[in-house]
């Protein structure tokens, strides 16, 4: 039984270890759901870059909590399984929230969809 549970956190852990890469690399955009991205210069990719290194910094950090949460129920340490499965969610709001209100997000979600004309029109106005 326990080595059950060590292969299937293993695995799941590997994927979201794969995934947080990926988007830490720029890439993976199309894996987050209602997020649609097509590029429309080279300015634009950077701001879709940006986003994409926050949603992997936060995938990355909450699949670190939720692996040793795991291994944590699998040597039956139920404390510290407790605990850091509450920190790995406690995580996970805290980034939905963070991506949604910080408005340099907001900021790079508006101008990933613009040209890089567009972008520079408005750089130039501030």
């Amino acid at each position: 039984m326990q080595q059950t549970i060590l292969t299937a956190s293993s695995i799941l852990c590997v994927v979201m270890y794969v995934l947080s890469i990926s988007m830490l690399c720029g890439k993976g955009g199309t894996l987050i759901a209602g997020y649609h991205f097509n590029a429309k210069g080279k300015r634009a990719q950077k701001y879709h870059n940006h986003i994409m290194r926050i949603f992997g910094v936060i995938i990355l950090v909450f699949t670190l909590f939720l692996h040793a949460s795991l291994l944590c129920a699998a040597f039956k340490q139920l404390v510290p399984f407790g605990i850091l499965l509450g920190i790995a969610v406690i995580i996970v709001i805290c980034g939905i929230i963070y991506i949604n209100i910080n408005p340099k997000i907001q900021n790079a979600r508006k101008m990933e969809k613009l040209t890089d004309e567009e972008i520079e029109k408005l750089e130039n106005k501030k």
